[in-house]
């Protein structure tokens, strides 16, 4: 599989839509750009980009992510104006990254009891049907 530049696309995807090129690559700048940023806002665990899947925030990351962050703002010096900004921005993202992990943890909270629940209702499943056979 040959990568094909985006500017030929745009106008592959132009002229079969009878649009002009600019509006198509208008359109798919503001779709990637609003996907970038929800994204980065960690809004959710999960994203789904339609044609290419869904994507999930991965655990594992996001608390190594956390550890660094602050480790980061402990040895921080935050006496000019220009790095006490940076260390508000550092706590900001710190500050998602912590939102993200708590709703990972009520995630996967959820599915376990799902399971488990899954797992009661087979077995009561199975018992039943073992009781109805024997008699």
């Amino acid at each position: 599989m040959i990568p094909k530049k985006s500017s030929s696309l745009f106008q592959t995807l132009a002229e079969d839509l009878n649009l002009e090129t600019k509006l198509v690559e208008s359109f798919v700048e503001f779709y990637y750009k609003n996907l970038r940023q929800s994204m980065s806002d960690l809004n959710s665990t999960r994203l789904n980009v339609e044609g290419l899947g869904h994507f999930y925030v991965k655990p594992g990351k996001v608390k190594k992510a956390i550890a660094s962050y602050n480790k980061y703002i402990e040895k921080y010096n935050d006496t000019t104006f220009k790095s006490y900004h940076n260390k508000k921005r550092i706590e900001k993202k710190l500050s998602l990254l912590n939102n993200i992990q708590d709703k990972i943890v009520l995630d996967f909270d959820k599915k376990k009891k799902f399971k488990i629940k899954k797992y009661e209702l087979k077995t009561d499943l199975e018992r039943k049907t073992q009781d109805n056979g024997g008699n």
